[in-house]
């Protein structure tokens, strides 16, 4: 649930693709993350073809495809703790595929394809961050930018608010919204 379409096939001889993973600002990476990408691919492709995946410029896994995973791929990769940036992270794939021994006369090949399946998936691990409370960096921490968490904020009224009240959660109401932006705000009032 990251905004990416549900599958993605790709083609050609060399292929990369970046994907943009945003950590949110109040999660404390911890052991235990990984990355399982389902996929499945031309059954007659070169022995030697494969898919590498990197984050943030680190290898951290490869696969050759083969037959045996033409129609049901699976690659499950462990993600460092150390290796998980607050903010943005890439995860990079790159793919070297063919069907002859000289890859060059496979350069406008339609038979060359990898289809990546919104089944993919991730398993982060995180401790809370206890937020700086400074509105000098307003609208952190109500608004993360992250899109893997959602934002809420709750405004406490009292039972029969009078004009003054009202008008203040309003204006605090007006203001958040707009400093969200893009980022998805979830907005309680008890």
């Amino acid at each position: 649930e990251i905004g990416y379409t549900p599958d993605e096939t790709l083609q050609g001889v060399l292929v990369t693709r970046d994907y943009t993973i945003h950590w949110p600002d109040a999660w404390q990476p911890q052991p235990g993350n990984k990355l399982n990408l389902r996929f499945n691919h031309y059954a007659g492709l070169e022995p030697h073809s494969s898919m590498a995946v990197d984050w943030n410029g680190t290898r951290l896994g490869s696969v050759l495809l083969t037959p045996q995973n033409a129609a049901d791929g699976v690659l499950q990769v462990d993600l460092p703790e150390k290796l998980i940036k607050v903010g943005y992270n890439q995860l990079h794939l790159s793919l070297y595929m063919g069907i002859q021994d000289n890859y060059c006369n496979d350069i406008d090949n339609p038979a060359l394809w990898l289809t990546m399946h919104d089944s993919s998936s991730f398993e982060f691990s995180y401790a809370p961050v206890t937020p700086d409370l400074n509105l000098a960096n307003f609208p952190v921490p109500f608004v993360d930018n992250s899109e893997l968490i959602d934002n809420s904020v709750t405004f406490v009224l009292p039972a029969s608010p009078n004009t003054s009240e009202l008008n203040a959660a309003a204006a605090i109401s007006a203001k958040l919204g707009q400093q969200a932006a893009w980022r998805k705000l979830i907005v309680n009032v008890i």
